[in-house]
């Protein structure tokens, strides 16, 4: 029979460097330019297929992983998540489906799906024909979805058991078209469907890699709209001629430009300013010792206003600057008294005892972001930020690769060390310990080839009634428990130790872009894909969100309505020294999948409802992915 495993994600407590490098076996297999880091999903499958032939061959060499329980968006909205390995030495070929047997509740009803077999029961398409699930891979975790009347208790919960296997899908009992499900509807405010971004994205996934690797000069595609509404492949780029090195189109998709001048960079920041109402002024930093009431803002100084640097050419001024004063609400670079909100300066203490080379005072005095608060299914608390902002170490492994990760049990401080003058105080600027991360494999050429990865996230474990849940006051509160679908043009939202409170528009969609990750006299290459950009709509001088933001919580910015303060996704990097305003996210939903965490949103305890869903991206492959060609 197929192997069937039901695993609930659990963290993993890793003592040591060596613990931490025997989990790199993953960076072993890294993609070239004719390889594709994304495992295929590709609507369009057929509704009906002679079972005893799709059967045929398979049982012994599949094993099934159900990667948790059920999960919900809504009330009645819900999910798990299924991975598929090849358990075998013999490659297989799509098409393949995953049909679902049972809900795994009497409560539950399939949801959306792809089509059915000859006797009825529907499956959702696991891989695309031409598509190769190699001897020993898996593919990426695939979501199944389910509907109930009524919202599930805990209690029923538990009882969750799924019944799935996977068949061939062949050419002959195809009937084409997808099943009688949303995959066809236009999506709301927009001129094209799900199934149609789904192809496009398909199409872009297809050519991520060779466009970065056999152009120089091009960092990054993703999907976005033209003027028109239409959809388009975008592509990052160094300088502006490098469109017309270019096709005009890609397999029907036309391809827009953006240029960036140089690759995003991604690390933790040294001091700098913050911005208010868009001009740059001195944070407060750690207020005196003797300063009687440390939980507000002192006094912030202005940046000098420099002058034109040539009197012919006044151009050159900064208008940004100002020399006068701006109080804001909130000053996030100050120490807090606990529980400390969310959006506020912290960074891993630690990290500057580690990895910083022979120079002794080369020491990484930084800071970042603490996004928010999130709770696991028992109730008790984490911290969310960037892995580059709580772990922050680089290890080259052999061959042409190495990894950025973290030591769990180092400190956590809040304010971080850029914001307290590089001071270090392990026990009273203590807010918890490193308790989980998902490693960054990196290449050490930005030419590649590339490891795959989807995240840079890590969590806390904080110390008792250390952080909160809402932003300063002068932000958007606590975010709602439930998880936002990104789409183009969804108006955002964040607060962050940099620019503080900004409101913007995500402008891409499944951006796939090679960034570099900076640790002290140590760097290399990281490909993320499944990302989200955004860019600023209020009106300042700077980008959405700049150094010293990673780590910030993206929210939907819906003021009134029901889905304000939806969690979207995680700020991790942006634009060159934050000249270009193109922020980049991760999707939250892999993230709370990854750590099996929700979002706290001030009520302190789980949701009979569950943990909130996935935000549209996808989940990060528990084996590289496999190749379709």
């Amino acid at each position: 029979m197929m192997n069937l495993i039901h695993s609930v994600p659990r963290l993993r407590q890793i003592g040591s460097i060596a613990g931490c490098v025997c989990l790199l076996a993953f960076a072993g297999t890294l993609l070239a330019a004719d390889d594709n880091p994304f495992a295929p999903d590709i609507p369009g499958a057929p509704e009906t297929v002679d079972e005893e032939e799709a059967t045929a061959g398979l049982d012994e060499q599949i094993e099934i992983t159900v990667n948790s329980g059920i999960r919900s968006r809504t009330r009645t909205d819900h999910f798990t998540t299924v991975t598929v390995k090849n358990i075998s030495d013999e490659e297989i070929g799509g098409p393949l489906g995953l049909v679902i047997d049972a809900a795994g509740l009497e409560e539950l009803q399939v949801g959306e799906f792809d089509g059915k077999l000859s006797s009825g029961e529907p499956y959702v398409e696991l891989l695309a024909e031409g598509g190769t699930l190699r001897g020993g891979a898996s593919l990426r975790p695939k979501r199944v979805e389910f509907t109930s009347d009524d919202a599930i208790p805990l209690a029923l919960r538990r009882g969750f058991a799924p019944e799935f296997r996977v068949v061939r899908l062949t050419d002959e009992n195809q009937a084409g078209g997808v099943a009688d499900n949303e995959g066809d509807a236009t999506i709301p405010g927009k001129s094209y469907s799900q199934a149609d971004m789904d192809r496009v994205m398909e199409i872009q996934e297809r050519w991520a890699v060779p466009l970065m690797t056999e152009n120089d000069g091009v960092y990054g595609t993703a999907i976005a709209e033209d003027d028109q509404g239409n959809l388009v492949m975008r592509v990052f780029t160094e300088r502006g001629g490098i469109i017309r090195e270019l096709p005009g189109e890609i397999e029907g998709i036309p391809l827009q430009q953006k240029i960036i001048g140089e690759r995003f960079r991604v690390g933790p920041v040294p001091r700098g300013p913050i911005y208010v109402d868009g001009k740059p002024v001195e944070g407060a930093g750690n207020p005196p010792a003797d300063d009687p009431d440390d939980s507000h803002p002192g006094t912030l100084e202005p940046i000098p206003d420099p002058g034109p640097t040539d009197a012919d050419d006044a151009e050159t001024v900064d208008p940004n600057v100002t020399d006068t004063p701006i109080v804001p609400v909130g000053d996030p670079t100050i120490r807090f008294d606990r529980p400390v909100p969310i959006g506020v300066s912290s960074v891993n203490a630690e990290a500057l005892f580690l990895n910083c080379g022979p120079d002794p005072n080369d020491i990484p005095c930084t800071t970042g972001t603490f996004g928010c608060r999130c709770i696991d299914p028992m109730g008790n608390p984490f911290g969310l930020s960037n892995l580059h902002v709580w772990g922050t170490i680089h290890v080259d492994l052999p061959g042409p690769t190495g990894v950025f990760f973290g030591l769990p049990g180092t400190v956590i401080t809040q304010p971080g060390l850029a914001d307290n003058f590089c001071i270090i105080d392990l026990v009273n600027d203590r807010i918890g310990v490193l308790a989980d991360f998902e490693p960054i494999f990196t290449a050490d050429s930005d030419a590649g080839p590339f490891p795959v990865n989807i995240m840079d996230a890590a969590i806390m474990l904080p110390d008792d009634d250390a952080i909160g849940t809402s932003t300063l006051e002068d932000g958007y509160g606590s975010p709602q428990r439930d998880v936002a679908r990104p789409r183009i043009g969804m108006e955002v939202r964040k607060y962050g130790r940099t620019t503080i409170n900004t409101v913007g528009q995500i402008t891409s969609l499944n951006v796939a872009v090679v960034l570099a990750y900076g640790d002290c006299d140590s760097e290399g290459f990281g490909l993320l894909i499944k990302q989200i950009e955004i860019e600023n709509t209020t009106p300042f001088g700077h980008p959405f969100g700049q150094g010293g933001d990673s780590g910030s919580l993206i929210v939907q910015h819906d003021p009134g309505g029901p889905d304000d303060a939806k969690p979207v996704c995680l700020l991790f990097a942006g634009g060159p020294a934050g000249t270009v305003d193109a922020t980049i996210a991760n999707p939250i939903g892999p993230i709370l999948t990854r750590f099996n965490l929700q979002i706290d949103d001030g009520s302190g305890a789980p949701s009979n409802a569950g943990i909130s869903g996935t935000s549209g991206g996808v989940l990060a492959p528990l084996d590289p992915p496999s190749v379709q060609r």
